[in-house]
């Protein structure tokens, strides 16, 4: 696998392919936004990607010239990432979070909504660990991984 960064007007195509056929993804998205298709989503994360200022790095994770999935952060922050369907095996999940380890470095976090038990459940599989559970935002109970 490889990567490689891409601009914020890149992202919407990428995030688009990489959770085009993810069903479950509904069930797992951010509680205090109401979306109905995977194209309110993507429209969503770029919202949130700008909310988090300057200086956001985003990038695309590739197979054999394929796309396998995305990533973006900011300093010590992974913000967002996904992984295709077909990808979602042990080998290439473990070679995604390599790819983010590599380029985000060590000592970063990552904060999911409780609810999102597929997300947090890869991480802690990667070797990250709950560094909180339960803290609420927006009514909404959040968990801080740190690895």
């Amino acid at each position: 696998m490889t990567h490689e960064e891409i601009s914020y007007n890149e992202l919407a195509e990428v995030v688009r392919l990489s959770l085009i056929d993810d069903a479950d993804l509904f069930s797992f998205y951010d509680p205090n936004v109401l979306v109905k298709s995977i194209e309110e989503i993507v429209l969503d994360m770029l919202s949130k990607a700008i909310s988090h200022g300057e200086n956001v790095r985003y990038f695309k994770v590739l197979f054999s010239g394929a796309l396998v999935g995305y990533f973006f952060y900011k300093e010590k922050m992974l913000i967002s990432f996904g992984i295709k369907k077909q990808y979602r095996v042990r080998k290439c999940k473990k070679h995604f979070f390599k790819i983010i380890k590599q380029v985000v470095g060590n000592n970063f976090t990552c904060i999911l909504w409780n609810k999102n038990l597929r997300a947090i459940k890869f991480l802690i599989k990667m070797g990250m660990r709950i560094n909180v559970k339960d803290f609420i935002f927006n009514g909404n109970l959040l968990t801080q991984l740190i690895n």
